[in-house]
């Protein structure tokens, strides 16, 4: 018997906050000793041959159908819409090098694909406020979808994790249309067996507006997956690595990560930071999102370095470094180097990076908002993140401060075990449970690992 989990936000192309939930999830089924199965909605093969559709599942420049036969397959689908859609299996030879993926594939037994079915799901829902169904494969015990996905599987207990509903209760921070939204969420939320959420926060949101979820709603926040090997670096090591990588000094700067946008409040971090009275640099890590220009309009306006793979510097005064990308190897680095972490989110539904921060032994300035006090408990340092000056002050007490030391980091350590991989998978089984999704025999140790080639076995994993 298997879970099957949606790999809705696990596109081999991109990454993404629920990303990391996805690829979690996945372990923490591994640890339960539940096989793992994992639905994605990439492209076709043109042909049927087991070679070409592995590659396809891995690169879309594998050629395509004629656009008649496309168009007939589509339309064949959409009338097949209200039974079903059945996945294919993804064939793994061993042909196509995996290496490449490493960081962005969950924990699986098996994968499944069928092509386009996440935009087919939410299109059948616009059209017809319904669910898209799905045949999932023999031995399937459950179908956890990890977000908000208009979908449903045929004859097993369908679990959905609804992180927040901030399009309902910051509207102005996202693009979603806001009324298909909340009939979506309304239809979901009736239709599942049980909802998982990852906070207390959030689940006080979804009772507040959909009260009918409170009967099915199990809250089991998330879990932080750094490996054992990136936390243990001596600190000497990682300091040059860092002082190499970017114009900055270890232990001078304060660090911002994630995606750019609205609800991350990033123009008024930069406009707190460039009004304080401090020597430290502001880093930012992250790619820009919806409207990132105006987060990020201030830069326009002051001396900052962006720094690139080639190093070119576009102004003198680098106060502000802003970074598109880094590998998860390098962005610890920077996070245990750090004076703190800043992340003055105006709403989050549950707030990794606080967590990821205190992992790595760092300090934490953050929202006193909605999840966040939830993941930083007594050792964040808490700010209004819609007060500028709040911010600006608490700034400028860190930058006079030494860094984290073994106190702190001793501290942090034991706070964060309440969300380790161990305790995550207990509130996960106890909320399957309370669904009818039994745990399994014990399998034999070398069956719960990551297959050959996959991300570190939970053996590697810092608690």
């Amino acid at each position: 018997m298997s879970v099957m989990i949606d790999g809705f936000n696990l596109s081999l192309h991109k990454g993404t906050g629920i990303a990391t939930y996805s690829r979690n999830l996945s372990y923490a089924l591994s640890h339960l000793g539940h096989s793992v199965d994992v639905l994605y909605g990439e492209r076709r093969s043109p042909r049927s041959l087991a070679l070409m559709r592995e590659i396809a599942f891995f690169d879309d420049n594998v050629g395509a159908l004629p656009k008649w036969l496309r168009a007939l397959g589509m339309g064949y689908r959409t009338l097949r819409s209200p039974l079903y859609r059945r996945p294919d299996a993804v064939p793994l030879t061993g042909t196509v090098e995996i290496r490449q993926f490493l960081d962005k594939l969950p924990f699986f037994d098996r994968l499944w694909n069928a092509p386009n079915i996440f935009s087919h799901a939410f299109m059948f829902n616009q059209l017809t406020g319904g669910m898209l169904r799905i045949k999932p494969p023999g031995g399937t015990s459950a179908m956890h979808w990890t977000s908000l996905v208009p979908a449903r599987a045929i004859g097993v207990p369908n679990i959905y994790t609804v992180h927040d509903l901030i399009p309902l209760r910051l509207p102005y921070t996202t693009l979603d249309n806001k009324d298909k939204f909340y009939r979506m969420t309304q239809r979901i939320i009736k239709c599942a067996d049980g909802i998982i959420t990852v906070s207390d926060n959030s689940a006080r949101d979804i009772i507040s507006i959909f009260p009918e979820a409170e009967p099915k709603l199990r809250v089991t926040y998330q879990s932080s997956r750094i490996p054992a090997k990136l936390l243990m670096s001596p600190r000497s090591e990682i300091d040059r690595d860092v002082e190499n990588l970017l114009p900055v000094k270890a232990g001078k700067y304060f660090l911002f990560f994630g995606s750019i946008e609205p609800k991350k409040n990033i123009g008024r971090l930069v406009e707190a930071f460039l009004a304080a009275h401090t020597d430290h640099k502001l880093i930012i890590v992250g790619a820009q999102a919806w409207k990132a220009e105006e987060e990020l309009r201030l830069l326009n306006h002051a001396n900052y370095l962006r720094w690139e793979s080639s190093g070119t510097t576009m102004r003198e005064d680098r106060r502000i470094v802003t970074v598109e990308y880094l590998t998860f190897s390098r962005l610890v680095s920077l996070i245990r180097c750090a004076k703190a972490v800043v992340f003055p989110s105006l709403y989050e539904g549950f707030g990794l990076p606080v967590l990821e921060a205190l992992q790595c032994g760092t300090r934490v300035i953050t929202s006193d908002t909605s999840s966040i006090p939830e993941v930083g408990g007594t050792l964040a340092t808490y700010v209004d993140p819609y007060d500028i000056r709040d911010i600006k002050i608490a700034l400028e007490r860190l930058s006079l401060e030494e860094r984290a030391g073994p106190v702190f980091a001793a501290a942090a350590h034991d706070f964060v075990r309440k969300f380790s991989v161990d305790a995550h998978a207990e509130r996960l089984q106890a909320a399957y449970d309370a669904y009818g999704v039994r745990r399994p025999p014990a399998r034999p140790v070398t069956q719960v690992l990551a297959p050959a080639g996959q991300a570190p076995a939970l053996s590697e994993v810092a608690a």
